[in-house]
C-alpha cells in the first residue's frame, strides 16, 4: 500500500491544524481505490465467465437450427 501524501515528522510541522487528519483522510481514500480496482477486475472474470457459459450453452441448442438455416441458404443460392 502507498503512502500518500507521505506522513513524515517534516509534513505534520508545517501542515496546518487539523492538517493530520487530513492526511489521514485521503490515506484511507486512496487504500480503498486500491481495494476496489482488484475487486472490480473478480467481478469483470466472472462476468465473462458467466457470459461464456451462456454463449456455449445457447449454442448447443440452438446447433440444429443454426445447421437447418445455414443449409437453406446455401440451398437457395
Amino acid at each position: 500500500v502507498h503512502s500518500w501524501p507521505p506522513a513524515t515528522s517534516i509534513h505534520r510541522s508545517i501542515t496546518p491544524r487539523g492538517g493530520e487528519i487530513l492526511i489521514e483522510y485521503l490515506k484511507s481514500v486512496f487504500a480503498h481505490l486500491e481495494e476496489e480496482a482488484g475487486q472490480t477486475m473478480a467481478e469483470y472474470a466472472v462476468v465473462l465467465g458467466v457470459i461464456t457459459i451462456a454463449v456455449v450453452v445457447a449454442l448447443t441448442f440452438l446447433s440444429g437450427t443454426i445447421t437447418t438455416l445455414l443449409s437453406s441458404v446455401a440451398n437457395s443460392m
